[in-house]
C-alpha cells in the first residue's frame, strides 16, 4: 500500500513540473498590454492572432485554470483573475463561434475554480450572443449553430462546443434555457449527416 501511494505521489509531481514547464514556457508569449499570447514562429501567421486566435489564448486560459484546480499552486491565479479581462477588449472581434464557446468553458471552469460570479456572468453573455447571431436554419432544418459570423459553413466543432457549453451553463444555473439549447442542438445534430454510420464526426 505504501509503495503504491510512493509511486502516485511521484507521479503526481512529476505531472505537477511537466505543467508548470508547459506553462512557463507559453507565458513566454505573453503580452501583458493586452492579455493575449503571440508566438512569432506560428506557423500559421493569422492562427495566433487576435483576429484567428481566440481558441488559442481560451485553451491557455483554460490550461492555468485547470493547473491551479489540480495542484493547488496559485503561481498563475492572478492571470486568471486579473489580467485575462484585458483580452475581452480583443474578444470583441468575434468572427469566429467555436472561439466564443471555447472562451464559454473556460470561464466556466474559472467559475468553478474561484467562484466568482463574474466568471459565470461572462459564459452567459458569450452563450446569448452565440444565440443571437449563429443560429441556422439551412442545413437539415432549425437547429445547430453557424461556424463563423460571415455564415458561410455549418460543421461539428462549433455544434458540439455549443452542446457542451449549454449542458454545462444548466448544470450550474438550473436554467430551461440552455438544457432546450442542448437537447434541441443534439437533436438536430444526430440528424444533421455529420455523424458517419461508424459514429465518425
Amino acid at each position: 500500500m505504501l509503495n503504491i501511494l510512493f509511486i502516485t505521489c511521484n507521479a503526481d509531481n512529476k505531472l505537477k513540473q511537466l505543467s508548470d514547464h508547459g506553462l512557463t514556457s507559453i507565458m513566454q508569449y505573453y503580452n501583458s498590454q493586452n492579455g493575449l499570447w503571440y508566438n512569432h514562429r506560428c506557423i500559421k501567421k493569422t492562427a495566433c492572432t487576435k483576429y484567428h486566435g481566440l481558441w488559442y489564448f481560451a485553451n491557455i486560459y483554460k490550461l492555468m485554470v485547470s493547473y491551479e484546480a489540480l495542484t493547488g499552486d496559485k503561481k498563475y491565479h492572478n492571470y486568471i483573475v486579473q489580467n485575462m479581462q484585458k483580452s475581452l477588449n480583443e474578444y470583441a472581434i468575434r468572427l469566429f463561434f467555436d472561439d466564443e464557446l471555447w472562451w464559454v468553458l473556460s470561464f466556466i471552469d474559472a467559475y468553478k475554480l474561484t467562484h466568482e460570479v463574474k466568471f459565470l456572468k461572462f459564459s452567459e453573455a458569450i452563450m446569448d450572443d452565440v444565440k443571437h447571431r449563429a443560429m441556422q436554419n439551412v442545413c437539415h432544418g432549425n437547429g445547430g449553430i453557424y461556424w463563423n459570423f460571415k455564415k458561410t459553413q455549418v460543421g461539428s466543432v462549433a455544434n458540439e462546443l455549443y452542446i457542451l457549453a449549454s449542458s454545462k451553463l444548466y448544470q450550474i444555473t438550473k436554467k430551461k434555457k440552455y438544457k432546450d439549447i442542448a437537447n434541441n442542438t443534439w437533436k438536430w445534430y444526430i440528424n444533421s449527416g455529420l455523424i458517419g454510420e461508424n459514429y465518425t464526426v
